[in-house]
């Protein structure tokens, strides 16, 4: 049997502000956030994410920044997450929609209009309509229909001792 005993190198106030460093917030919902670390294959950061967020596991789903700029995680050649996100940023939730080549990306976290007004835009001009706005979704899934009403995950404060 093998014990492997790993030491800090970091200060014990430094190692609490690494996991800064580790992790990704995601937006969504009504104001709600959740914490990943993406140090793992697409795959299973998506899967999880829409089951941590509460989300059918067949929506597809995407991330935007805050600069706006959205990941294509679904086409992404990178195997792993780590690869495209960048930890310690922040995302907004997105669901996809594609129909006859278009591709409409919707916000999941509700009100992005009214609390991120300019990201907003830059959804809205992404999907390609300015007659058909990019819109918030809220407690049901659009591929499946079913009520998957969301429940506040609250993340710990990770600068709290």
């Amino acid at each position: 049997m093998n014990i492997y005993i790993y030491i800090s190198l970091y200060p014990v106030d430094k190692a609490f502000n690494m996991s800064e460093r580790i992790f990704v917030t995601i937006k969504y919902g009504d104001n709600q956030h959740t914490i990943l670390n993406p140090n793992c294959r697409m795959l299973i950061f998506t899967e999880w994410l829409k089951t941590k967020c509460k989300y059918d596991k067949n929506l597809e789903i995407d991330l935007m920044d805050f600069s706006g700029n959205i990941l294509n995680l679904s086409s992404s050649q990178r195997p792993y997450a780590n690869e495209v996100i960048n930890v310690g940023d922040a995302y907004v939730l997105l669901s996809v929609e594609r129909d006859n080549g278009n591709i409409k990306y919707i916000s999941l976290l509700e009100n992005l209009e009214k609390i991120h007004p300019e990201l907003y835009n830059k959804l809205e001009r992404l999907s390609g309509s300015s007659k058909s706005p990019a819109r918030s979704v809220s407690g049901k899934s659009r591929k499946s229909g079913k009520n998957n009403k969301l429940k506040s995950t609250p993340s710990p404060n990770v600068n709290q001792r």
